[in-house]
């Protein structure tokens, strides 16, 4: 692809299955520079304690310690929204694992922390959207398009646009769209990120997710 990514077609769900689960067996026998997107396996837990630091690794490594696995099972944790400091007490942990086997029964049975109970369930993510170039299906660490300010539409993230930091009120994608004249594209007023998109909801129909 231009974008230097490489794709691959199954003949069927089975061996799309396979692929992907044996990605870091295969994808270095293809070629050596080869990099696959890591896979790992999200469990949502609630009514963590805000005071609970994930930054600190006793805390993750005792975490471990108490629900039997190990600390390196952990491929990262964060806060479901933000992990940025917040006056609630509690909050969601999505702990993403790097085995399916132990996302598995850690989803079925729940997690301990201070030897409190905390109820679980399997983390269903958004779609991927890239935050660098807007567009869908994978996420801005691996992409290798060029970069689109979501507010203004220049070749820059939108983190560094020189209008400043204020909101996003109208799709770049759209409105190059309306420019262009794409079928099915009436207006811009909604961001990129917005499941309204026209872009987002064509993508999301076509790869089957469900439409938010």
């Amino acid at each position: 692809m231009p974008s230097g990514d490489v794709s691959f077609y199954t003949k069927n769900r089975a061996h799309q299955k396979w692929l992907m689960e044996n990605k870091h067996v295969w994808s270095k026998v293809v070629h050596p520079d080869l990099e696959a997107t890591p896979s790992t396996f999200s469990v949502m837990t609630h009514g963590i304690p805000k005071s609970f630091d994930i930054s600190k690794s006793s805390n993750l490594a005792q975490l471990a310690s108490e629900n039997n696995f190990q600390a390196s099972n952990l491929a990262r944790v964060r806060w479901m929204g933000s992990n940025k400091p917040s006056t609630k007490k509690a909050g969601s942990l999505v702990l993403s694992f790097v085995s399916k086997d132990l996302a598995y029964t850690i989803e079925k049975a729940g997690i301990f922390l201070n030897y409190d109970f905390h109820r679980t369930e399997r983390f269903k993510p958004r779609p991927p959207q890239c935050f660098k170039c807007l567009r869908m299906g994978h996420f801005g660490k691996w992409c290798r398009e060029s970069a689109r300010c979501a507010k203004c539409g220049s070749n820059h993230q939108t983190n560094e646009c020189p209008e400043g930091l204020g909101g996003v009120k109208s799709c770049v994608l759209c409105k190059e769209g309306l420019k262009n004249k794409i079928e099915g594209i009436r207006d811009a007023d909604h961001t990129p990120f917005n499941p309204a998109c026209p872009f987002k909801k064509a993508w999301l129909e076509k790869k089957r997710f469900p439409l938010q």
